[in-house]
């Protein structure tokens, strides 16, 4: 089991969802065993670049830096107020903005992934990158808002990995955007990184080399 998915400005500011149901999992009444506590395997939340950092940092589209300094927040509220918990963490949903800017379909926003991954492990040992970091949405067609009969919609958007196309050109559909390149290159990674420098980890251009171990 794990949760609760909890999204932006909410996870551990706000109304802390991400607090809230931690203290529940961990001291709350069990509805199917009527015991006090709930195990709980993972945890789950999303980030978005145009969300605000609950330091005081505010968001902005393609803003690489605010999930960084998000995810260093989490792990010492987890410390500080759920030491129990030790299991991995998944940002399941991540994006430039929650929003639907052109960027989302141009190279700005693969050079925002590839900054914002190598941003997350530059937070030093004590604090490590989530174990997954996966991006809304692999395609532009999707389901996701009820409409007024209560139902699933069919969605349009470029919230996407993948293009959704042009019924005007048979070939246009699923044509992977920069990002998905992004991912793919990222994919190809070793797992075993390599000093390097001439990069930056502050705005600009940044550099990361790394091999197999295994070689």
């Amino acid at each position: 089991m794990g949760g609760p998915a909890c999204g932006g400005n909410k996870t551990i500011s706000g109304d802390k969802q991400l607090l809230r149901w931690l203290d529940y999992c961990h001291s709350g009444k069990n509805p199917a065993t009527g015991k006090i506590g709930t195990s709980v395997d993972f945890i789950t939340y999303h980030w978005y670049g145009n969300n605000s950092v609950p330091i005081g940092i505010k968001g902005a589209i393609l803003n690489a830096r605010n999930l960084a300094i998000m995810h260093k927040a989490v792990l010492d509220e987890l410390r500080k107020n759920h030491s129990w918990f030790k299991g991995p963490i998944f940002i399941d949903e991540v994006g430039p903005t929650s929003r639907t800017p052109a960027c989302r379909d141009r190279a700005a926003t693969a050079s925002w992934l590839a900054k914002t991954v190598h941003l997350l492990n530059e937070n030093g040992p004590d604090y490590p990158p989530p174990d997954m970091l996966a991006y809304w949405t692999i395609s532009d067609l999707y389901e996701e808002f009820k409409n007024k009969l209560d139902i699933l919609s069919f969605q349009e958007g470029n919230y996407g990995m993948l293009l959704r196309g042009d019924a005007s050109y048979p070939n246009s559909w699923d044509i992977p955007k920069p990002v998905f390149q992004v991912y793919r290159l990222l994919h190809r990674l070793g797992d075993f990184e390599v000093k390097s420098t001439g990069g930056t980890i502050e705005n600009g251009v940044n550099a990361i080399a790394t091999c197999d171990s295994s070689k």
